[in-house]
């Protein structure tokens, strides 16, 4: 078949910027073992770094995921790829975003795939666009190539937060709290990443600059850097508020990750409460040097289940 895929970022740019999109890499991935697959940017397929008008190509599936195809093709059948919470997502938006019209109105769909996790919002799904979503497995390999040298986790703790800071469910203030929690007995740094926007914001920073790691300057609000960056000049432990990708490639290549996922709880550190979480950083801190080996078997155990093999019968009696 030949399958086009809807994206917003040259993708190995995005990849190694942060996690959101490693899901549609991984299903650009494995689809194009059996199919011919493009990405599809602005309406434009890009192949070998050519571009060409979408209006002169017969694709038999587009799939539609960062952004909707206003035009009907004819021979083309349509699906919408959720991977995330469209419901916390809308409510961000009509909150503080300035899109004014919801994908919604371009109704021109054959199906809507989400990713399985997600069957919380199954209702509201059906409801706004019409149709009942069919769910789709989540699917992971490693093999995005990062070169930064992973720092061990000595005396001089230096966190990593990973948020995005774009919605409502992955806001860096849990993890900041944490950090302020544990410091008040104990050596750390922080280090925001995707932060600068929040560092002008007035109202956070009034809650902040309260917090003994602002009054110590150990807390620093840092733009968006690739993974080589942060691990490379920055940190030794990951800190994220909800499931991103990033988790996955940072356990598999023995980075502490402290996250708050509880569907790979097994992964990582994972911690559901600001104490919960400082006793996690002090089980990094007492013992992952000595556990890295069975840390990262462990890791690579868990998820192998997630594979392509493993799952590429399933996308392709969808894609039938």
């Amino acid at each position: 078949m030949k399958i086009g895929i809807t994206v917003d970022c040259i993708m190995e740019d995005k990849i190694k910027l942060n996690g959101d999109k490693h899901y549609v890499y991984n299903l650009y991935t494995m689809l194009s073992k059996n199919h011919e697959v493009y990405y599809i940017i602005d309406s434009k397929i890009i192949n070998d770094r050519y571009k060409y008008d979408i209006d002169n190509e017969n694709f038999d599936i587009i799939i539609q995921y960062d952004y909707m195809i206003k035009t009907m093709y004819k021979n083309t059948k349509m699906v919408l790829l959720i991977d995330k919470n469209v419901y916390e997502e809308d409510m961000s938006e009509i909150m503080y975003g300035k899109r004014e019209i919801h994908n919604s109105v371009y109704y021109n769909l054959n199906e809507i795939w989400v990713l399985e996790g997600l069957e919380k919002i199954d209702s509201y799904v059906s409801i706004i666009y019409g149709r009942k979503p069919k769910y789709v497995p989540l699917i992971w390999e490693e093999g995005i190539e990062n070169k930064f040298i992973r720092n061990r986790v000595e005396d001089e703790i230096s966190i990593g937060v990973m948020d995005d800071n774009k919605s409502i469910d992955n806001v860096c203030l849990m993890p900041i709290c944490v950090g302020d929690s544990y410091v008040l007995n104990n050596s750390l740094r922080m280090y925001v990443f995707n932060g600068m926007k929040l560092k002008q914001n007035v109202y956070f920073s009034s809650i902040v600059s309260k917090m003994e790691l602002y009054k110590r300057k150990l807390i620093s609000f840092e733009g968006e850097y690739n993974m080589d960056n942060i691990y490379s000049k920055f940190c030794n432990i990951m800190m994220i508020s909800k499931f991103d990708y990033m988790i996955f490639e940072g356990v598999v290549k023995g980075i502490p990750v402290l996250h708050n996922c509880e569907r790979y709880k097994e992964i990582g550190y994972y911690y559901d409460s600001i104490e919960n979480a400082k006793d996690q950083i002090e089980n990094i801190v007492m013992f992952h040097e000595m556990n890295l080996e069975n840390y990262i078997s462990k890791s690579k155990e868990i998820l192998f289940k997630l594979n392509y093999n493993s799952h590429q019968d399933t996308y392709n009696k969808l894609l039938l």
